[in-house]
């Protein structure tokens, strides 16, 4: 109320205006005391609404701010959120993803040890009827099983019907032929000759009685 003491000199048009702004009085009372001074009337009213004018402007880019501050907030507590909700959902996936990969490959390597155990007491003469599609030892997760000899060539499969091949430009072949490092090797994806789909194909280097490959 400093401007309004300044500006206006009747006292009693400033307990008007007092009375009017504190929410206790209406125009009419206002005016009553404005036609007394016709003039200071004016000067008072106008620095009222400039009083109000100006606070209601302020008060208006204050709750302005306070709303987009509150906006950019929840977008940015919700963006966080989404975040860390992705990232766990990613990570729940690679998690499940290699044990998933984990799994094949070894079980790959027990059906490999199994065959090459075979296959080393029984030679040519032994049976993959129970690794065909629809035997017990059959699994549709893996392309095809077979054996290649010495010299590379594609020799026994569980395909139907068998389809001979050389495969001694393999890397999954010839990796063997230089030592026996008693793991199972997993070569670069290829399109297989027998298939014609591409593979990774697992191998285990299968030896005769006197060790050699």
């Amino acid at each position: 109320m400093a401007e309004i003491k300044t500006i206006c000199q009747n006292k009693e048009i400033e307990r008007g205006l007092r009375f009017l702004l504190a929410g206790a009085g209406d125009w009419r009372f206002y005016v009553k005391y404005a036609k007394k001074d016709e003039k200071g009337g004016k000067y008072c009213m106008r620095a009222v609404f400039r009083n109000l004018h100006n606070g209601i402007l302020i008060f208006g880019i204050l709750l302005i701010l306070g709303l987009w501050s509150g906006i950019i907030f929840k977008v940015h507590t919700e963006r966080e959120l989404e975040i860390d909700n992705a990232m766990r959902e990613s990570a729940n996936y690679a998690r499940a993803f290699s044990e998933h990969i984990q799994r094949t490959v070894v079980n790959a390597d027990q059906i490999l040890l199994r065959l090459k155990y075979e296959y080393e007491k029984r030679g040519m003469e032994t049976d993959l009827s129970a690794y065909k599609k629809g035997g017990f030892l059959w699994d549709a997760t893996y392309l095809v099983l077979g054996i290649a000899n010495e010299n590379g060539d594609w020799v026994l499969s569980n395909q139907e019907p068998h389809l001979p091949v050389n495969l001694s430009d393999r890397e999954h072949i010839y990796v063997h032929v230089a030592q026996d490092t008693g793991s199972l090797f997993i070569g670069k994806p290829v399109l297989g000759r027998t298939t014609g789909k591409w593979s990774i194909n697992m191998t285990r280097r299968i030896n005769h009685p006197d060790g050699s490959y």
